[in-house]
């Protein structure tokens, strides 16, 4: 069964694609409830920002900040205006982001020649990637860097093609939203000069043309890092990366080649994983072309391949999850609970390790089905780079992109949320070369790309449902403890977001215990109660709070416990 693909889309009304990926949001969003007043992962730090902004009219960044962020808080308060300050109004902010850089994806692949039900398959495969949706019921800066970047790209990407200064004035514009949430937002307009000057040649006043952008958008940068240092300050970690990079590039040694080389294989697998269903959408020409004996040659050498990796990288105990943060071997979401991250006890249910075993597999075949179906036969884009007809000058400027933003987190080392900004990009890079490698222009979406899109759908939706499932009981129990009982937040342990909303400290060194027993790094002097996922030597259970889990099935418990020994 497959789905061919045509530019006269099968439905009553134009824009359908874009109210299904409508649709697929709202039944999404509606599965995973994003609802609960409750900072998730890091962004107790971005919304204690906005709640500031919010209560007291002054603009403030925690020390726990290493971007702009400016351009987020704005989007944010704007959603608390309403009904004043709530982690649910942020976490609703991000999720209209969310969906408009789902659209977005969307028209960016149709500029790339996609066809309607092409490009709806992609935009879709980017909804239901676990990473986003995790993200995306959440305040963290990932979906809005990634919503504004691609924003700036279609509109620089446009301006290109058309000329209109009207296009690239908004690519301009989103391209300072973008690096005003993240610096790396000026890998947008940096890849714009290079498409440009591709498409149009290099001379004096193109040249100037191309880096205009690009200069706009760092004079931005500049000022508001000018503002903020004179002002309130820059946040402690705000040059964290920035100095690792340069210190890495300054300090040269061999074995930055190893880690970098390392960071990079890491980084294909997740592309290789995140768009597998993507390349059976858009096969080579060998899949196209050949006799039906040679059609078989590839697959058989990809799986074969890949599977021979993934041996060798089970042996060596190397398997997915490979960086750590969203995608972890109990589900989506990091889980900073005493119990599983400082005592390192595995009481969050995991999936069964054969699960991680075929993931990576997965992975691995994504990535070589790419090179041998792609790559291989895109030796052609050597020539005629200045072709307008192939607009071979669009896949530079996209493989430009990809490059400019994976050599600095490849070099300094990232968490798997990093590598989302890339996946639309080489989602692109797949249909252009496809179109410049001289193939059927209606490709084929097969029941394979369609399954996997549903088993990554419903693993996105289930794994992000429980993230918040256990957040709510666990911030139903701390509740309890400081307002029920009147216990004060220095003495308890209730987690990274907790700790750090309530207890942050920029000058603070980790504290062992009297007894000799480990505190958790995120700012905890005392813990005479914790909060966990299960039983921990040396405390009792004073409550516990049972919440709907549905990866795997069945309930969930988080338990208020309380230490036995005076030990302070």
């Amino acid at each position: 069964m497959n789905f061919h693909q045509t530019d006269k889309f099968p439905v009553l009304f134009k824009n359908a694609p874009v109210f299904l990926l409508c649709c697929l949001w709202l039944v999404m969003v509606v599965a995973v409830n994003p609802v609960g007043d409750f900072p998730l992962n890091d962004d107790w730090s971005y919304g204690e920002t906005v709640r500031i902004l919010i209560e007291e009219g002054r603009f403030h960044l925690t020390g726990w900040v290493s971007m702009p962020l400016i351009a987020q808080v704005g989007w944010g308060a704007l959603f608390c205006l309403p009904t004043g300050f709530s982690f649910t109004s942020l976490r609703l902010s991000t999720l209209v982001l969310g969906l408009a850089g789902v659209i977005t994806v969307y028209m960016l692949l149709r500029e790339c020649s996609a066809s309607r039900n092409e490009a709806l398959f992609g935009a879709a495969l980017l909804a239901v990637n676990p990473l986003y949706l995790n993200l995306s019921n959440t305040f963290m800066t990932d979906v809005p860097f990634l919503a504004t970047a691609m924003l700036a790209l279609l509109s620089l990407i446009r301006g290109i093609r058309s000329g209109k200064t009207a296009y690239l004035w908004t690519g301009v514009f989103f391209s300072v939203l973008a690096t005003m949430i993240r610096q790396l937002g000026l890998v947008v307009p940096l890849s714009f000069a290079v498409g440009y000057l591709l498409r149009n040649g290099v001379n004096g006043r193109n040249l100037l043309k191309a880096f205009a952008p690009l200069a706009v958008t760092v004079a931005a940068l500049l000022a508001y890092e000018t503002f903020i240092k004179s002002t309130i300050g820059l946040p402690d970690l705000y040059h964290l990366k920035s100095g690792l990079l340069v210190r890495s590039l300054l300090s040269f040694e061999p074995a930055l080649i190893l880690t970098t080389a390392q960071y990079l294989g890491e980084l294909l697998v997740y592309l290789g994983l995140f768009l597998l269903p993507f390349t059976f959408v858009s096969p080579g020409r060998h899949e196209m072309r050949s006799p039906p004996g040679e059609q078989m040659i590839f697959p058989v050498i990809a799986i074969s391949l890949a599977g021979a990796i993934t041996a060798l990288l089970a042996g060596l105990g190397i398997l997915m999850p490979l960086q750590g943060n969203i995608l972890h071997r109990a589900g989506l979401g990091p889980v900073r609970l005493y119990d599983v991250a400082t005592l390192g006890l595995r009481h969050p249910a995991t999936l069964p390790e054969t699960t991680w075993l075929i993931i990576t597999f997965l992975g691995i075949t994504g990535i070589i089905r790419f090179v041998l179906f792609f790559l291989l036969p895109g030796k052609k884009l050597t020539n005629d780079i200045g072709s307008g007809r192939r607009e071979k000058w669009l896949i530079w400027m996209l493989v430009s992109a990809c490059l400019i933003y994976a050599v600095p987190i490849c070099i300094t080392g990232f968490f798997d949320r990093y590598i989302l900004f890339m996946v639309p990009l080489v989602a692109m890079l797949l249909v252009l070369l496809r179109r410049n490698t001289g193939l059927d222009r209606a490709p084929v979406i097969p029941v394979t790309s369609i399954l996997l899109l549903f088993a990554i759908g419903g693993f996105s939706v289930a794994g992000t449902h429980d993230y918040l499932a256990w957040n709510r009981a666990r911030w139903l129990g701390l509740a309890e403890l400081t307002e029920g009982k009147g216990i004060p937040a220095e003495l308890i342990d209730g987690g990274f977001e907790f700790n750090g909303l309530y207890a942050y400290d920029a000058g603070f060194t980790p504290v062992t215990g009297p007894d000799g027993h480990e505190l958790s790094w995120w700012w905890v002097r005392r813990a005479d109660y914790i909060i966990s996922m299960g039983p921990v030597p040396g405390y009792a259970e004073v409550a516990r709070y049972p919440f709907p889990r549905w990866l795997p099935p069945g309930e969930g418990t988080v338990f208020v416990q309380h230490r036995q020994e005076k030990v302070y």
